[in-house]
């Protein structure tokens, strides 16, 4: 049996710990065990959620990781294509000498001029699809500025525009006629399905009805 000393002991124990308890949840300057399980579980639930925001980061740069694989394999290709380049001029794959001619119009665009019909690709059997990758200017009217567009449609120059289904380039030529001594310059276009429909244009800055010969590149892949 507990002795009247024990017990006031006891009591003055409790009292001493109750006078250390402080505002803000701690016992003698040390967190209280409410407020000890109360934090542990809020690093807890945290934590988790930490855990769940670096799974998805670590998902989407293995996502990452292969578009970024793929990519370099389509540039690979694009740089080593399988088929080689062909050059076409008028007549496309009879592979002739002769230039496609286009036409400006007055300080404008001149009419589309078709530059691959749909039996023209593919040059290479089994390949499935092109792009062009190349065009050379082989002579020109005038030295003025030209721009020339490289545009695309399954069935009608009509589209192009309205499609956004073209590419761009500026010319600056060095020279008249034959002199013009252009190097290749490099065309940016997706790849398209063989047989697709191609066409050029032409706007030379300031003229009227002046001529830009040029010989294209393509690049045929299979997919």
């Amino acid at each position: 049996m507990k002795t009247w000393g024990s017990i006031v002991l006891g009591l003055a124990l409790m009292l001493v710990l109750c006078s250390l308890a402080q505002a803000d949840g701690t016992v003698g300057g040390k967190p209280a065990p409410s407020q000890v399980e109360e934090d542990t579980q809020t690093s807890v639930t945290a934590l988790t959620a930490d855990v769940a925001v670096l799974d998805t980061k670590a998902d989407d740069s293995a996502t990452s990781q292969v578009n970024i694989l793929a990519e370099i394999v389509i540039v690979e290709r694009h740089l080593h294509p399988p088929s080689g380049e062909r050059w076409l001029g008028d007549g496309a794959s009879s592979m002739t000498m002769t230039a496609y001619t286009t036409i400006a119009g007055t300080d404008d665009w001149g009419d589309w001029l078709p530059i691959l019909t749909g039996s023209d690709t593919p040059i290479v059997p089994a390949m499935t699809v092109f792009d062009l990758h190349h065009v050379v200017v082989s002579s020109v009217d005038t030295a003025a500025i030209t721009r020339l567009q490289i545009g695309w449609d399954a069935t009608a120059a009509g589209n192009i525009v309205s499609g956004n289904q073209f590419s761009e380039i500026l010319f600056f030529p060095t020279g008249i006629g034959a002199n013009v001594a252009a190097a290749p310059t490099d065309i940016r276009m997706p790849r398209l399905p063989a047989g697709m429909l191609v066409w050029a244009r032409v706007w030379v800055n300031g003229e009227d009805g002046a001529g830009v010969d040029l010989f294209v590149g393509i690049h045929e892949y299979a997919e």
